[in-house]
């Protein structure tokens, strides 16, 4: 992710490493620093990234939505939950 003016990021799909699985299609998973993936299935040009606009709440959350019906935040170094159910 880098900055873009005072508002808006770019962000870029990263790599991730299973750090323990769970149960069916549900893992932890980690982030890998740095392991920007080539080609993305959310991004149309990786390589560039996208642009987004920061958003926040009034608890001092800050996020950017991804589609419609999602949302992400900053990313605190812990693992976290990740579902892939097909």
């Amino acid at each position: 992710m880098a900055l873009k003016g005072t508002k808006q990021v770019v962000i870029r799909e990263i790599g991730y490493e299973i750090t323990e699985t769970q149960g069916i299609d549900s893992y932890r998973v980690k982030a890998v620093k740095d392991s920007f993936l080539q080609s993305s299935q959310f991004i149309a040009d990786n390589e560039k990234g996208v642009v987004k606009q920061v958003k926040g709440l009034k608890n001092g959350t800050i996020y950017i939505n991804i589609e419609s019906f999602g949302f992400c935040s900053l990313w605190d170094k812990t693992d976290d939950l990740m579902t892939c159910y097909y």
